[in-house]
């Protein structure tokens, strides 16, 4: 949740070696599936994913009502996807590296620091929802505060605060002095979502929801439809985010806001997988030397079946 992106990179890298036995076509399809839906069941409940952030911000449902149908989504999807690359890989056999060739692996040191790491992880979300609560601050706004003197006390009690301050300032530098992608992003994303409300194009994307509107189900598939179908176009899910805000209001005021929640948020997520421009797909194609339209493909499937999971899952709490 904290080190998705690098964690999909070096699984990646680590599939690769793994599998060097297979031919690229079956290495890279494993490589594709495997390493992408993983990266978006970890984002998918991870509070500090941006597009969590944004969804919870849009509907002002809390992140600790939210949390417990994302985990479970996440789990449904993960067993769902498991069962089905069972059967898909099941006629490929994988040859077990010999013991002798095995690294030798300090099984109770990485069980101590796993435990550690889920031990972090439920003490930072137990302080974002409780300062949150106490101090009356949105989510976005509580983890951004939080998150930096959290970082330092835990340095200080790993015993590793020269190491904290050194990587720390050395990635402050080298992150600050090359956003200048984010800050175009989100100011024109600023002006585009705030005079929508006052154009006439805002009615042309309403019309689909409108003739739909007496069924909830389809109003519910349809905005996870959006996100994918934009993303496919270069559009980033924040931006479509802002599009849909216009359009989500006057739901909130006539269906449960944790259902709309629900579907903003595995609509979004589901694009990181198929996001034929997204950073993760682009940066899969050129490890793996693929088309990332072939990797849309391959996971247009598992991003289909994330809708149906959380459509059914908001259409229930409805």
């Amino acid at each position: 949740a904290f080190l998705n992106l690098s964690a999909a990179t070096i699984s990646q890298d680590v599939l690769k070696n793994t599998l060097s036995s297979f031919s690229k076509e079956i290495r890279n399809s494993f490589i594709t599936t495997a390493s992408l839906r993983g990266y978006s069941l970890a984002l998918l409940w991870s509070p500090l994913e941006i597009m969590v952030a944004v969804s919870l911000f849009a509907t002002g449902v809390d992140y600790v009502t939210i949390l417990p149908w994302l985990v479970f989504i996440a789990v449904v999807a993960y067993l769902l996807d498991s069962v089905f690359g069972r059967l898909y890989y099941k006629k490929y056999t994988f040859e077990d590296v010999g013991v002798d060739q095995q690294p030798k692996i300090n099984k109770k040191e990485i069980t101590k620091k796993m435990i550690q790491f889920v031990f972090a992880l439920i003490l930072f979300l137990t302080l974002v929802v409780l300062i949150g609560n106490l101090i009356h601050l949105n989510f976005i706004l509580t983890v951004t505060i939080i998150i930096f003197p959290f970082a330092f006390i835990w340095s200080l009690l790993m015993k590793r605060r020269r190491s904290f301050w050194t990587i720390g300032w050395n990635n402050w530098k080298t992150k600050t002095n090359t956003m200048q992608n984010f800050i175009v992003l989100f100011i024109g994303l600023s002006l585009f979502s705030t005079s929508l409300g006052d154009t006439s194009f805002l009615a042309v994307i309403q019309k689909p929801l409108s003739f739909v509107s007496d069924y909830p189900m389809l109003v519910l598939f349809l905005i996870q439809a959006i996100f994918v179908l934009l993303s496919m176009f270069g559009v980033h899910p924040i931006a479509t985010v802002g599009i849909l805000t216009g359009i989500i209001t006057p739901l909130l005021e006539v269906m449960n806001p944790v259902s709309i929640t629900l579907v903003l948020i595995t609509g979004s997520v589901a694009t990181f997988t198929v996001g034929t421009y997204g950073l993760l797909v682009t940066l899969t194609a050129m490890g793996t030397e693929q088309s990332p339209y072939r990797i849309t493909i391959q996971n247009m499937p598992f991003a289909i079946g994330l809708w149906i999971v959380g459509t059914l899952v908001a259409y229930l709490l409805l």
